[in-house]
């Protein structure tokens, strides 16, 4: 295993823009390319740097789509 290939967490985190703990999360549930070494998740650079590049998408979409779909109140008179 070549190790210049990864980054640790922390680092990922910093340069995605986002927390520690969701980096854990995403490569848990493979949607980024991880393994773990010992207890501690490694990042692929590869797979970052497109996390990077493509963005996170919507968020909370589920709420979003309720806002939607929520009735207009009335004006009081």
């Amino acid at each position: 295993m070549n190790l210049a290939l990864y980054c640790s967490v922390t680092e990922a985190a910093r340069i995605a823009g986002v927390s520690p703990a969701y980096v854990r999360l995403m490569a848990a549930r493979g949607q980024i390319r991880g393994e773990k070494i010992g207890g501690s998740w490694v990042v692929l650079r590869e797979d970052l740097a497109r996390f990077v590049r493509i963005g996170r998408g919507p968020a909370r979409p589920a709420v979003a789509k309720k806002a939607a779909n929520k009735p207009r109140r009335r004006p009081r008179r």
